[in-house]
């Protein structure tokens, strides 16, 4: 009895990974359509031309209603601001810091003017 020649690299080769892919492709081109054009439930809503029509409640929180104060810091003798000071590097430590770059400053000329 003769038998059937196999496809190359066995029953779950190359051709069965082609196979599967091009059926889940086939199954999301038909499933695609159908997922986007699900609706949304209908709601009867309100008429806004009738003045007696019910509506919900309005709920509103201020933004000030969760709002919580820096507390005050302890106040601190001259000594230990000093002492803080010192620590951080005083004045130095501000001398140390850049300064912006001048633009475009007109040099003062002779009499004490910018020159143009």
């Amino acid at each position: 009895m003769p038998t059937q020649a196999q496809p190359p690299g066995g029953p779950s080769g190359a051709g069965a990974i082609h196979s599967l892919a091009r059926c889940l492709t086939l199954a999301c081109w038909v499933v695609a359509p159908v997922a986007h054009a699900q609706t949304a439930p209908f709601v009867k809503r309100a008429d806004p031309t009738d003045p007696q029509a019910a509506v919900a409640p309005l709920h509103y929180v201020g933004v000030l209603a969760t709002y919580r104060a820096l507390k005050d810091l302890p106040p601190l003798t001259w000594e230990a601001a000093n002492e803080k000071t010192n620590r951080i590097g005083g004045w130095r430590a501000y001398a140390r810091e850049p300064l912006p770059a001048a633009e475009n400053v007109p040099s003062p000329g002779p009499d004490g003017r910018a020159s143009r």
